[in-house]
Order: structure tokens, then C-alpha cells, then sequence
């Protein structure tokens, strides 16, 4: 079978900088850039994260630049801790090649962390493209490390012989897309009021800043992927990205109401457009079992959906209803 490497969506150019010990400022990128281009007019985006990482960590963050009136496509992105400046189109589904190599015990502990320390395992190594990628296998699955931590698809490359790196599955976030991605009410919904505020702060832990209130110190010094380096005094917005502070907006909303563990029925019907991707539906109270409420919702445009959302967060099949709340079988 021929071997190929998976087309990623970045064009890369790497280019010699500076490495910072601590997070790199909106302004000491731009001076990187500056220092490593001859266009003249550059305009600054925010902080962005790839979507991959080493497996159990949060993955790096850039600083994105672009070009403005510029003969090529695309933007600039600097590492917030390194300096490196990269040029591309997209980066978030770019793999940072600048791991360390680490050792088969590391990875051989992501495998046990990933099948539960009871696994019986399987293993083998292989060379690819110069890179070591070991393998392991339990429970009828198999799963693929690069020597740096980093996962890949194991069905993709026995299969079709492609390197398709793994979203990072690292733990310790409550919502692991939110320095990345827009979020919805669906993707809130379930979370109490103190989950959300935790929630909220992942999104400033994630760039370092150092907070005050003790139990959020405690809460993140706890986890593998925070190491605090700006205190609150020297934090600002303009660390943040254009998504991050849009997310801390629509959090903080949701947080305020109480949490989405315990949905008003005005949260309900908007939790439900978010579910059924239409405002135009009917609703009516079906009961409530235990302190949570549900609700009946069915489209009035063709095609006709009907499901069921309770006031904790749950989406239920309507059709798994034969009248009593208890038969309700939760699709998510």
C-alpha cells in the first residue's frame, strides 16, 4: 500500500525567533513580524488555538496577523510561548511539529490513561517518514502516537495508509473548544452556574493570567495544562481573541441566569432552536419527574421533527414516550 502524508490546510514558513519565557504579548508579535517580513502594513486578529496537541494537553496558541492589501494569501501566526512565526492559511488543523520527543513510558502512560489502567495491551512501533509512531491496541481498538504525543487515527492509516492527526482529547477542560470555537447554548446546556463560572475562567487560565480568588487558584494550579504567568493587573482583553471574548459573553450570560442544569422554560425554548436549528416550533409541558420539567417540542415547518428537551439539559426521543416520564430514552 502506498504510503502518503495527509494534506493539511497550512502552507508553512517557519522563521528563526526569539524564545520568550513568558507569553508573548499582541505587540511583541507584531514586532516579530515586522522584523521578519518586508510588507509594510500588517493588522492584528487575536489569539487563535489549534485544534491538535499533545495528547493530555491543551493545544498551542498563535497570535494571528494578516497582511492587509498583501500579494499572497492567508495570515501569519505566532506562537505565544516560542515566537515562531509561521505563514499559512488556516491553522487549526495544523499539527505543531516543535514537541519534544518523549519517552516510550510517556507514551506507553497516554495508552494506559486512554484504555483504563486494567487493559490488556498489545504494542508495536514503526517508522514513518522518519518519525517514530507506536501502536496500541485493547478492547478490539487501536490507537496511534507520534513520539511527541501527538494522535493520530489508527483506522485512517491502516486503512488508507493517510497521517490524520486526532483532535486533542486533553482533560481538565469543561469546555475544551471555547478558545476555538463559537458556542451555543447546546454546547452550555446541563452546566450549573458554577460549572459556567469555572468555564468562563478556563478561557483566561488557558493564556496564563494568574487569578485571585482562591478557589479558582486552587482549581487550576490543579490542572496539568495551566501554568499561570500574568497576574490579573497585567491581563488584558487584547490577549484574548475576537471567539474567546464572545464565548466569555454568551458564558456569563447563562451563568447569571442561575446555570443550564435547571433551565427557566424561556431557556428551554432557546436551548431547543439551538437543538432543532429553527425558532418555529410548538411546545407544551409534559410533566415533571424529580424536580426537572419536560417539554415537548415538534417543527411547524415540513419536515416534521418532534423531540423532547428537559429543564437539566436533556434531549430525549419523543418517540420512546408511552406516557410515563420514566420511559424517555436521552439521545445526548
Amino acid at each position: 500500500m502506498k504510503r502518503k502524508l495527509a494534506t493539511l490546510l497550512i502552507a508553512i514558513m517557519m522563521t528563526t525567533s526569539p524564545v520568550y519565557a513568558n507569553q508573548i504579548s499582541s505587540s511583541q508579535a507584531m514586532e516579530i513580524n515586522a522584523n521578519n517580513t518586508s510588507h509594510a502594513e500588517w493588522t492584528y486578529s487575536g489569539i487563535i488555538q489549534s485544534n491538535y496537541g499533545v495528547y493530555g494537553q491543551a493545544p498551542p496558541t498563535f497570535h494571528q496577523i494578516f497582511p492587509v492589501n498583501a500579494p499572497f494569501d492567508g495570515g501569519v501566526f505566532i506562537h505565544t510561548q516560542t515566537g515562531e512565526r509561521f505563514e499559512g492559511s488556516s491553522l487549526h488543523r495544523w499539527v505543531y511539529d516543535g514537541f519534544p520527543t518523549l519517552s516510550y513510558e510517556t507514551i506507553a502512560s497516554f495508552a494506559r490513561d486512554y484504555f483504563g489502567p486494567n487493559a490488556l495491551m498489545s504494542e508495536y512501533q514503526e517508522v514513518i517518514n522518519g518519525r517514530t509512531y507506536y501502536h496500541f491496541r485493547a478492547y478490539m481498538t487501536d490507537i496511534m502516537f507520534r513520539e511527541d504525543g501527538v494522535q493520530f487515527d489508527a483506522n485512517e492509516w491502516h486503512i488508507n495508509g493517510v497521517l490524520e492527526p486526532v483532535p486533542s482529547t486533553f482533560s481538565g477542560y469543561i469546555l475544551s473548544t471555547s478558545g476555538s470555537e463559537y458556542l451555543t447554548i447546546g454546547d452550555l446546556a446541563g452546566l450549573s452556574a458554577a460549572e459556567l463560572r469555572v468555564a468562563r475562567n478556563e478561557i483566561y487560565a488557558r493564556h496564563g493570567r494568574i487569578f485571585g480568588s482562591e478557589d479558582l487558584s486552587t482549581y487550576f494550579n490543579s490542572m496539568s495544562w495551566y501554568n499561570g504567568t500574568i497576574s490579573a493587573d497585567n491581563f488584558t482583553d487584547s490577549m484574548l481573541s475576537a471567539v474567546e471574548l464572545a464565548n466569555i459573553n454568551t458564558i456569563l450570560k447563562y451563568e447569571q441566569a442561575g446555570g443550564l442544569n435547571a433551565m427557566t422554560q424561556a431557556l428551554v425554548q432557546e436551548f431547543a432552536t439551538t437543538v432543532f436549528g429553527t425558532s418555529n416550533l410548538t411546545m407544551y409541558v409534559l410533566g415533571t419527574l424529580d424536580g426537572v420539567t419536560y417539554y415537548d417540542f415538534t417543527t411547524t415547518s415540513l419536515p416534521t421533527v418532534r423531540g423532547i428537551i428537559s429543564s437539566d439539559g436533556g434531549v430525549y426521543d419523543a418517540y420512546s414516550y408511552n406516557g410515563t416520564l420514566s420511559s424517555l430514552t436521552k439521545l445526548n
